[in-house]
């Protein structure tokens, strides 16, 4: 990881694993979990966000997901592979320090929601705060869907500044606000 980071590559640790979610509460209809993570699995990303790993991607795991109660299991739409892969790097930041980038990989998101729309997968991963969303497929919808979000909601516009400046620093940081000759003779 240093190794790249110190030749202008960003590095990015993935796949993230959970064992296991807790679905805790719901909020404008979308889930606050809570994850449990194995110690052992866990330790090497520990290290790499320590060291200042510029980026994380969660894994798409499935397994049985919990509640903390009887009556969240109807409000939710979501399986345990979207949710672990939208909303781990949430819970990584909250819970574990984690102050790189989150990328979230759309591709990998099976159909939200019974009812979703063309952009519900790229909002839903915005809304759990991920930073970057790799594979979007209908990204004009999505960006009108996370227009009337920050509109509706301005919590969301500070997350949008938030995530454009950590983008634009891992940016500068990799060396890509200089201009970098590369000598082909090698």
């Amino acid at each position: 990881m240093r190794g790249l980071q110190d030749n202008g590559v960003l590095s990015c640790a993935k796949h993230f694993a959970v064992k296991g979610l807790t679905v805790v509460d719901f909020q404008k209809e979308f889930p606050i979990i809570n994850a449990s993570i194995d110690s052992v699995q866990a330790y090497p990303f520990l290290k790499l966000f320590e060291n200042n790993v510029a980026g994380v991607m969660p894994a798409s795991s499935s397994f049985p997901l919990f509640y903390e109660n009887l009556k969240l299991t109807k409000k939710n739409a979501f399986d345990a592979a979207t949710l672990s892969l939208l909303f781990t790097g949430h819970w990584l930041k909250n819970n574990m320090g984690f102050k790189g980038l989150t990328f979230a990989d759309l591709q990998q998101v099976k159909a939200v929601t019974k009812k979703s729309k063309a952009g519900d997968a790229e909002l839903f991963a915005f809304q759990a705060g991920n930073d970057v969303l790799i594979g979007a497929l209908e990204i004009g919808q999505a960006i009108r869907k996370i227009k009337r979000l920050i509109r509706s909601d301005p919590q969301y516009q500070a997350q949008l500044d938030s995530s454009v400046i950590k983008i634009l620093s891992a940016k500068y940081d990799a060396g890509l606000s200089k201009h970098q000759d590369i000598n082909l003779d090698n």
